[in-house]
């Protein structure tokens, strides 16, 4: 991937609001399984709750063929590896 090339997510708060409560309505979950774009969802997901002072509310995340967070507007998010 070029780096040069500027990424925006869009709506990627309701994607990941998606997440979080599927997860509190169908939980407990050991392990959220990313694959591809689902690893940056999975990653989102993580940081975003972090953010928010809560708890990551399964063990471990197992993800496949993924890549970073590339929009940089979540860039801050990750100044602390998760």
């Amino acid at each position: 991937f070029d780096p040069s090339v500027p990424f925006t997510y869009e709506e990627v708060e309701v994607g990941v609001e998606r997440v979080i409560k599927h997860i509190e309505d169908n939980g407990p979950f050991d392990v959220l399984l990313g694959f591809s774009q689902g690893c940056i969802v999975c990653h989102l997901t993580a940081a975003i709750l972090r953010d928010r002072g809560q708890e990551i509310p399964w063990r471990i995340s197992a993800l496949f063929n993924g890549m970073r967070v590339r929009d940089l507007s979540y860039e801050r998010l990750f100044q602390t590896p998760l």
